[in-house]
């Protein structure tokens, strides 16, 4: 290995496109590159128009006579990460540093073979070791792994996770630079006066995540968390100034705060949920102790629930929308009668800070009460308060809870 220290940044593809953010980027880890020895993970290039975007390749598979065949749909969709890949190593080249292009497989990302969301299952870093030793720059495809041979990828938003793997492999801390210049409390285009989080912790950041915060995968929050990566999240050229993710401990000493952590750490949302509600406690439904048989066809049928609620005479969750119409089909064929409400939203409110401090959930009510918003159903941990909403009340619900807990918004 290079005697130099060493840092994994990602480039998001909102960063690469147009050419000015591509510049941009090639710039940023041309300046990295004086101090530090660098590796770089890239998404695709762009979303829906860009030629070599992810939705751009899924819609090549809906022409007529295309058969189904989902590892062959990983094949096709890891492509746009490859130019990416390519076109950047290109871009470094230009710049007059030594860059090479590698495929997640390439790279040494091992995955399990469930295509389209494979997890991945290790990393071989000894190539991207070899490469930057040398002095080269290795560029990686992200978004995608191997199994037995054959490509995988991991989900949208999968980039991140390569990142932080192999910051975990190659025990490097990580930048995920992206077209935001840090975690916020809330959404800023949601809630103008929400403030950039200085530091973060991993635990905090995983929960956001999870709860619908957009600036890092929940995965790669989960992997940096488990391997104690240290993460910052950043708006090129600063590599610096974003949110650290890292120890609670370690974050205070990075921003000279000496204080316990805020009552809540941010305000989360997530659109288009479906709550289902079972008519369990009808005269011939079958009793809440006989639905063994739905929560594991639920889960063999590949839908995640959430705010489950399991009463005496009752059974109620939700479900992301894109799964309602397999929801419907498992509950039919075990005859269980259901009943709907479509249009939906997840509000949270996540922090560390919660934990053992009392009164946090009578303030969630009164500011949701205050601003006309009504709850349809709720759920809390330790460290998590989330409450579903009536979907066209959504922001509404965000900047009333952002206005009770940091008083702007």
């Amino acid at each position: 290995m290079s005697a130099r220290p060493l840092l994994v940044v990602k480039f998001g593809g909102t960063s690469l496109e147009p050419a000015e953010r591509a510049e941009t980027a090639a710039r940023t880890v041309a300046d990295l590159a004086r101090e530090t020895a660098v590796v770089v993970v890239v998404s695709a290039p762009g979303r829906a128009g860009s030629p070599y975007a992810t939705d751009t390749l899924l819609e090549l598979t809906h022409q007529e006579g295309m058969g189904k065949d989902p590892a062959e749909v990983d094949a096709l969709i890891a492509c746009g990460e490859v130019v990416s890949a390519a076109l950047f190593a290109l871009r470094l080249r230009g710049l007059g540093l030594d860059a090479r292009s590698l495929t997640g497989a390439q790279a040494g990302i091992v995955t399990d073979g469930v295509w389209g969301q494979a997890r991945l299952t290790g990393v071989d870093p000894t190539i991207l070791q070899e490469l930057v030793s040398a002095g080269t720059i290795p560029v990686v495809a992200g978004f995608q792994g191997d199994h037995q041979g054959r490509t995988t990828t991991l989900g949208r938003g999968g980039s991140d996770l390569s990142a932080v793997a192999l910051g975990a492999a190659l025990e490097a801390p990580v930048v995920i630079f992206t077209d935001v210049d840090g975690v916020y409390t809330a959404d800023p285009r949601l809630v103008a006066d929400a403030r950039r989080l200085p530091a973060l912790s991993y635990e905090d950041a995983a929960l956001l995540s999870y709860r619908g915060a957009k600036v890092l995968h929940p995965r790669a929050a989960e992997m940096a968390l488990g391997y104690r990566v240290e993460v910052t999240v950043a708006r090129p050229p600063e590599a610096t100034a974003g949110t650290l993710i890292t120890d609670a401990g370690r974050a205070a000493q990075r921003t000279r705060e000496i204080a316990e952590p805020l009552v809540v750490g941010g305000v989360t949302a997530q659109s288009d949920r479906v709550q289902l509600t079972l008519e369990v406690g009808d005269p011939g439904a079958p009793a809440v102790g006989d639905l063994t048989s739905l929560f594991d066809g639920l889960a063999t049928a590949g839908i995640s629930l959430d705010l489950i609620d399991v009463g005496g005479d009752h059974v109620r969750f939700t479900v992301d929308a894109a799964d309602r119409a397999a929801a419907r089909k498992v509950l039919r064929a075990l005859g269980i009668g259901f009943r709907e409400r479509e249009g939906c939203a997840k509000v949270s409110v996540v922090g560390g800070g919660m934990h053992g401090r009392p009164g946090v959930m009578a303030r969630v009510v009164r500011a949701l009460q205050s601003a006309g918003v009504p709850i349809l159903q709720s759920a809390d941990a330790h460290n998590v308060i989330s409450c579903l909403v009536p979907g066209e009340q959504e922001h509404e619900a965000v900047r009333s809870l952002h206005r009770e807990f940091f008083g702007a918004g």
